[in-house]
């Protein structure tokens, strides 16, 4: 179910060639985990300081409560 969510960011990590993960502080859903395929290519570079620690973001999620790594929408950034 596509949701939206208001969060903080406590940490990322990099993940693979281009990806990242976020840990988030959300306000409806409590700590959830996001990746974000490509937040790294060489065209994003400037996108990268949205999601250092303590930003604050507005994100559209697909989320589903049996997965422990949720998927971010990918037009919204």
């Amino acid at each position: 179910m596509l949701q939206k969510l208001r969060g903080i960011v406590l940490h990322h990590i990099n993940y693979g060639e281009t990806s990242l993960i976020l840990h988030l502080y959300t306000d409806q859903k409590g700590r959830i985990s996001v990746i974000i395929p490509g937040a790294r290519g060489k065209s994003k570079n400037k996108r990268i300081s949205l999601f250092h620690n303590l930003s604050l973001l507005d994100i559209e999620v697909y989320f589903k409560q049996s997965r422990d790594l949720q998927q971010i929408k990918s037009s919204i950034w």
